[in-house]
């Protein structure tokens, strides 16, 4: 868990263990202190699954910028695999051309 969301974590905690101390402790009939205390844990719950859906979509976010620079990396590695190939290709046929030319002015030579 990184430091953000730990930060958010202990302050919606303490948020809330502010507030039913305070509910808990206020001169008030038991009905109207369970009807605050649901009414603060469902608020807490709505902040949470926000946040919740945040951070998902905080982290599909980095995760879609990864699978396309992944991607991107792939076709460069692609494209300097072909280069190498065809670069390998051309001096093959290159040593090829100058063995048969040497074999060539040897054969001439012996004429």
């Amino acid at each position: 868990m990184n430091d953000k969301a730990k930060l958010v974590l202990f302050s919606l905690a303490g948020a809330a263990a502010g507030v039913a101390a305070g509910v808990l402790l206020a001169p008030q009939s038991g009905k109207k202190t369970r009807q605050q205390i649901a009414s603060t844990a469902e608020e807490a719950s709505s902040r949470a699954k926000d946040k919740m859906h945040e951070g998902m979509e905080e982290a599909k976010g980095k995760l879609d910028d990864s699978l396309k620079h992944a991607q991107e990396l792939r076709n460069q590695l692609a494209e300097t695999i072909r280069l190498s190939k065809d670069e390998a290709q051309q001096k093959k046929e290159d040593a090829k051309n100058q063995f048969k030319n040497r074999l060539r002015e040897a054969t001439d030579e012996e004429d």
